[in-house]
């Protein structure tokens, strides 16, 4: 979808260099197939998501701040 948003704006695929997303298995895998010279960042919010899951289930404690999914 972006892919085709991108060339109906006059743009070329092939100049996107750098797509910041989500963790999503589906979409890191629809981004490499559009884009493949395209180097995927994921975005601080699902990392720190992520990294904060992990130490829950490792260490099991919660903070005042916690993540629910």
């Amino acid at each position: 979808m972006f892919k085709e948003r991108c060339i109906l704006k006059k743009g070329d695929p092939k100049d996107i260099k750098f797509i910041c997303m989500d963790m999503s298995a589906p979409f890191q895998a629809e981004t490499k197939k559009e884009f493949p010279k395209a180097k995927i960042i994921f975005d601080k919010f699902h990392e720190i998501k992520v990294l904060s899951q992990q130490l829950i289930r490792t260490f099991g404690f919660r903070d005042s701040v916690s993540f629910y999914c």
